[in-house]
């Protein structure tokens, strides 16, 4: 029965975490190794972390001083004992039968990568839905299937570890915006990646993560960089075809979200409004 290794960095997330760890111990599939590191959190996230670690043996807690997500990720690899790897968010959760989702897709060809659906608790900005399993095996495949050149988000995919370790992809040190570093890589040079229907990776909307704080010049710096690495790497792999294609689907996301924005605002929804803005923003910025 495979291993999985669920690294969990934790920065100052007390509003979140009992979701998420709730989420992971009651996991049907059992076989998990839950480390939580704790990237020298201020406020109360200790306790709510120590009290699963009391009642849950397969939790095992790193601290380090405060250096970043990138590094609080590769702590977490290095301590990673099983046969897969998933790198969680702490303000997100599971469906209860995740992982089992997860681990059942893999038949006869065991891949490098396992893709799950994604729910946004908060809009419909960041859903992943995935019609049925399917093996991908070129690069054409893998990044239109997958959408992982535009939605670069580490927490979509389980890795196979001993892939990681052999192709030695880790996160960039003094980098945010550090997915969109990972992932085109890892998904280029991964033999095969299988799309998993029905494995609900909830994502939540935390205005303090460092995805949705305002922008700041030091912020745009670092996706400026992130976004002109994106580029370069689909130049030099000759990915154009999969971004124009993406591109048109994004045009219709476009569309969508206006519409749904200006709903919001004649009917005053000001709770949702924010979520439809951020993502018209984001299409729209991406396309320059």
């Amino acid at each position: 029965m495979n291993k999985i290794s669920v690294i969990v960095p934790v920065y100052n997330v007390e509003k979140f975490l009992d979701q998420c760890l709730g989420s992971l111990v009651c996991q049907t599939y059992r076989n998990l190794e839950i480390l939580i590191v704790d990237d020298g959190s201020t406020d109360k996230s200790s306790t709510v972390y120590q009290k699963y670690a009391s009642t849950d043996n397969r939790i095992k807690i790193i601290t380090q001083k405060n250096a970043g997500v990138s590094i609080a990720r590769n702590t977490g690899l290095k301590f990673a004992t099983g046969d897969w790897v998933h790198f969680m968010d702490s303000d997100d959760y599971l469906d209860v039968d995740y992982y089992e989702k997860m681990m059942g897709a893999i038949h006869d060809v065991v891949p490098d990568i396992l893709a799950g659906d994604v729910i946004s608790q908060n809009s419909n900005l960041y859903n992943v839905r995935y019609k049925s399993s399917v093996a991908l095996y070129t690069p054409t495949e893998k990044f239109i299937q997958t959408n992982a050149l535009n939605n670069c988000t580490i927490w979509r995919y389980v890795f196979r570890r001993e892939f990681l370790e052999k192709n030695k992809l880790t996160f960039p040190v003094g980098r945010i915006f550090e997915d969109m570093l990972f992932i085109p890589n890892a998904m280029l040079q991964a033999s095969c990646v299988i799309t998993v229907p029905g494995a609900n990776y909830h994502y939540v909307f935390n205005e303090n993560s460092i995805l949705n704080r305002p922008e700041t010049p030091e912020r745009k710096i670092h996706y400026d960089y992130a976004e002109l690495y994106v580029k370069k790497f689909i130049e030099k792999n000759n990915l154009g075809h999969v971004i124009e294609r993406q591109h048109n689907k994004e045009i219709t996301t476009y569309k969508f979200l206006m519409i749904k924005f200006l709903r919001k605002v004649f009917y005053r929804d000001c709770n949702e409004t924010k979520y439809y803005l951020f993502g018209i923003r984001f299409l729209k910025t991406y396309k320059k």
